[in-house]
């Protein structure tokens, strides 16, 4: 992962009922807690992998309004592309911000 040489991203995998919240209420958040429009590239990119066409539309319609809202000062970098595979992180790596007591553990 580090050399950059990989093509994969860090990511988060959220599991969420959508009885409860919909997935355009989490696409709210995604574009709320990050800046979209960084385009660091590598692992830490802005990325969206989505599981269903459902998802893959929802989330380009997100992102095209975000951009044509005119309060962006450059455009949406976000990548939104199907997932292939997940691969879990190593265990010292799971729950990182609440092991380390950062601010960011209660978002989470």
């Amino acid at each position: 992962m580090c050399t950059g040489r990989t093509g994969h991203a860090e990511v988060v995998e959220i599991t969420y009922d959508p009885a409860e919240v919909s997935y355009e209420t989490l696409l709210g958040h995604f574009w709320k807690l990050h800046d979209p429009t960084g385009h660091g590239g590598g692992q830490y990119r802005s990325i969206i992998l989505t599981t269903s066409e459902m998802q893959a539309s929802a989330a380009r319609d997100a992102k095209a309004s975000l951009e044509s809202g005119g309060t962006l000062r450059r455009p949406v970098g976000t990548e939104i592309v199907p997932l292939t595979r997940y691969y879990l992180a190593e265990d010292y790596h799971q729950q990182y911000m609440s092991k380390r007591s950062r601010g960011l553990s209660r978002w989470f």
